[in-house]
């Protein structure tokens, strides 16, 4: 092959190519998936129905697990609270503890990892990581969660204080 016969292929190739038809964009190739993350206290494993339970009907959780990534092995503490520490820092609670109920301030949690990655983040529910019963520093500072990685807060104004 001469060198005008190639360069002719290669102006034709080029041509070609440029009016393929593109694919359109699809929604899930232009952004970040959601991530959804449920903690319920006293749910086990057993009691939804996607996983076999028949003593519970839980419609919309099976749906989010259908269409969802799901996690099935992971490891608990049998108390909510030294669960949450866990969960927030990916770490052993050997590891991240420094009183019951406590969030350390300089621990890493999964909200900072998403904020760095450009998410936006939400907490919903009871916090229960402020040390309330302890003297720790900031037990009584109820923004607390915004300094954990997350934008907005929604849940109890108190942080479940008990009140006697």
């Amino acid at each position: 092959m001469n060198k005008s016969a190639l360069i002719l292929l290669l102006f034709l190739f080029t041509i070609l190519t440029s009016f393929k038809e593109k694919q359109p964009k699809t929604f899930a190739t232009n952004t970040k998936p959601n991530i959804i993350l449920l903690m319920n206290d006293d749910m086990g494993y057993e009691c939804l129905s996607c996983n076999g339970s028949t003593s519970y009907k839980t419609p919309v959780l099976d749906e989010l697990a259908k269409k969802g990534m799901r996690f099935t092995n992971c490891f608990s503490q049998p108390l909510c609270t030294p669960s949450r520490v866990k969960i927030m820092t990916g770490k052993s609670n050997a590891r991240n503890y420094i009183d019951f109920g406590y969030l350390d301030p300089t621990q890493k949690t999964f909200g900072h990892v998403l904020q760095e990655a450009g998410y936006k983040t939400l907490v919903a529910g009871k916090w229960q990581l402020n040390g309330v019963n302890t003297n720790e520093p900031g037990n009584t500072d109820l923004n607390r969660p915004y300094k954990f990685g997350f934008d907005e807060y929604c849940g109890s104004a108190t942080f479940d204080r008990t009140v006697s």
